[in-house]
């Protein structure tokens, strides 16, 4: 048992080195994996990333951010107060063609959520994969419009379960807001808040295993921006 996982962290090991060889000098082609095996980490190359794919979901609203019904959705669906629903949709952009929606997943679907600090992993802002390619670190940090703290260089893929409620749409400019987001924070990219992904269990933060499955953690390599 020992000698098939020594030979098996081997086969990674040269897997990794192969494709170091043949990813070139583009840095965002280098997407790294981690797995843990009888308490080993191992370390290997991702290559085949699935598209986001929302297959006519159940939807419940729609509208501009300071749409009535779109606030009542919001507060149905989060258990929020009404100002704390208004702020919550604040994080989202209606200004344009697009709108924001509340929806309820019809089947299952693959997402991204990006972080740098292990403690906030976790949570409820997950964004697309778009063309089986996920954001680089600057791409996110733009489009989703991260706070300062976070350099997007962690990328964890989760499934989203039928059944789950998503509020979905564009990220707002977060730029007005020096203390907590740079100027790199334009946002445009889409975006979705799963109120019921995690759940407070005691004194910590856990996933929802009926609503969402970890797929794989991926990390940009030092240097890839």
């Amino acid at each position: 048992m020992h000698r098939a996982k020594w030979f098996f962290a081997v086969t990674l090991l040269l897997t990794v080195a192969l494709g170091l060889v043949g990813c070139g000098s583009d840095p965002g082609g280098v997407i790294w994996g981690t797995i843990t095996d009888g308490g080993e980490v191992l370390t290997y190359q991702v290559n085949d990333i699935p598209s986001t794919v929302i297959r006519q979901p159940q939807l419940l609203a729609s509208g501009e951010v300071d749409d009535p019904a779109l606030l009542a959705a919001v507060r149905e669906v989060t258990g929020r107060t009404h100002a704390q629903a208004v702020e919550l949709l604040a994080s989202f952009d209606s200004s344009g063609p697009d709108v924001v929606e509340v929806l309820v997943l019809r089947s299952d679907a693959f997402v991204a959520r990006y972080w740098s600090d292990p403690n906030a992993k976790l949570g409820r802002w997950y964004a697309p994969i778009l063309r089986g390619q996920i954001y680089l670190p600057a791409e996110a940090r733009q489009l989703l419009a991260l706070p300062l703290a976070n350099t997007g260089r962690c990328v964890t893929l989760y499934r989203f379960k039928a059944g789950l409620t998503l509020i979905r749409g564009a990220c707002a400019d977060m730029t007005g807001n020096p203390e907590a987001f740079g100027p790199y924070a334009t946002g445009g990219g889409e975006q979705y808040y799963a109120p019921d992904a995690t759940l407070w269990v005691v004194d910590h933060v856990e996933l929802n295993p009926n609503a969402i499955e970890l797929v794989s953690e991926l990390r940009f390599p030092q240097g890839v921006q």
